[in-house]
């Protein structure tokens, strides 16, 4: 019988790798994780190991590296950066998310997104949009390297369209985001470095009673559909393939594995992206607007016991217009449409608290609550205390 060598048996043990990743909510990560994990379990024989950094105190990190014997170790820009020097053993093969160093040990690969391309494709969108007396960027407010990257690539995209940006500083103490905001010419197109940032400006944006996309359009990156659909406007922003990146990371460690060739380099680049189109750029025809801006009202001030004449205040133009075009758009009136966010918001706190029939109504703008029990039996076929024994969203123990 033949036998088969050490060398075959230690080939074919499966490799322990180590997924590090300072967040789980974080979607660049999640994608990127999802992009590797796809990757990793479809061909090949690893036993992957996930780890969220930022929950782990410095030490057990430290403890879980050392002890751990993992053949490979993957992470992203911020765990990388917390490691003190000399933490990963020189045998174990590391492919890190989101930045480069070029002095890096032998032992540690990169794959990231191409930030400069990510930039200029963002400016490029927002020129083609073509009606802005000025541009501007701003970026994380802790520095990162891939901020900075966006940031200048940025600027000189716009400026090779004989154009200027402005970048906000962060830490010049007298000038507030707020501040910047108001003295840009506008229209002004507005990149952040991320949609964390997009909705931070949205947010300054409307504390200043700066209106959007009117006068600033705001475009973010990432595509973090929490974020971008949460925010009001919802934001606009460009998509970068971190799954891709992901599989990129796979494919780097699986060449260290085998023996990365000196030749090679050790970062790799996906340059992929697109742009997500919500309402904070996007262009709104006059109909559509007046709908857009009416529904958000209400939306915001359902509970204060709103009538239509509020809202037709609000818009500054007739009632029969607002009444016209909520017919032709919404299929509803005014009055329907406040009555029905107001039941949405019923609906939405009977499944999740436990305040009170009484409370929920009053919370919600109804001030008498029988006829809150009518109304809402009429149009869900339940009284509102059944309703909420079927749909109550239990914590899970």
């Amino acid at each position: 019988m033949r036998m088969r060598s050490k060398r075959n048996d230690k080939s074919r043990r499966p490799k322990n790798i180590l997924i590090l990743l300072w967040s789980s909510t974080i979607s660049s990560g999640r994608e990127f994780l999802g992009g590797f994990t796809k990757q990793a379990r479809a061909r090949r024989n690893w036993q992957l190991h996930l780890r969220i950094s930022k929950r782990i105190p410095e030490s057990n990190i430290l403890q879980t590296i050392r002890l751990g014997g993992y053949d490979g170790i993957v992470t992203d820009e911020d765990t990388f950066n917390s490691l003190p020097k000399g933490t990963i053993p020189e045998a174990t093969s590391v492919v890190v998310f989101g930045t480069y160093a070029p002095n890096a040990p032998k032992n540690v690969a990169f794959v990231q997104n191409d930030n400069v391309a990510i930039a200029r494709f963002g400016a490029n969108y927002l020129l083609r949009l073509g009606r802005f007396r000025s541009f501007g960027f701003v970026p994380t407010e802790v520095e990162h390297g891939w901020s900075r990257l966006r940031a200048e690539a940025f600027a000189d995209e716009i400026a090779r369209h004989r154009a200027s940006a402005v970048i906000f500083a962060h830490n010049n103490a007298r000038t507030s985001l707020k501040a910047w905001l108001i003295s840009l010419p506008k229209p002004i197109a507005i990149m952040a470095a991320c949609d964390t940032t997009a909705l931070e400006i949205i947010e300054t944006c409307k504390r200043a009673r700066i209106s959007i996309p009117e006068q600033v359009s705001i475009l973010g990156v990432d595509n973090d559909e929490l974020l971008c659909e949460f925010a009001a406007p919802t934001i606009s922003s460009v998509l970068p393939r971190h799954d891709k990146v992901g599989e990129l990371a796979d494919k780097a460690l699986a060449r260290m594995f085998r023996g990365w060739p000196p030749s090679l380099p050790k970062r790799e680049i996906c340059d992929e992206q697109t742009v997500i189109e919500r309402e904070s750029t996007a262009p709104i025809a006059p109909a559509s607007h007046l709908i857009t801006t009416a529904l958000s009202f209400i939306r915001q001030n359902a509970s204060k016991n709103i009538t239509v004449n509020d809202v037709v205040t609000h818009l500054g133009v007739s009632r029969s217009l607002v009444d016209l075009r909520f017919r032709e758009y919404q299929g509803e009136t005014i009055s329907e449409a406040i009555l029905r966010v107001r039941l949405e918001e019923v609906r939405k706190r009977l499944a999740s608290t436990s305040m009170s029939v009484t409370k929920v109504a009053h919370a919600c703008g109804f001030a008498d609550v029988s006829h809150l029990q009518v109304v809402f039996k009429r149009r869900f076929g339940l009284p509102m205390g059944q309703w909420r024994q079927q749909n109550f969203e239990r914590e899970p123990r």
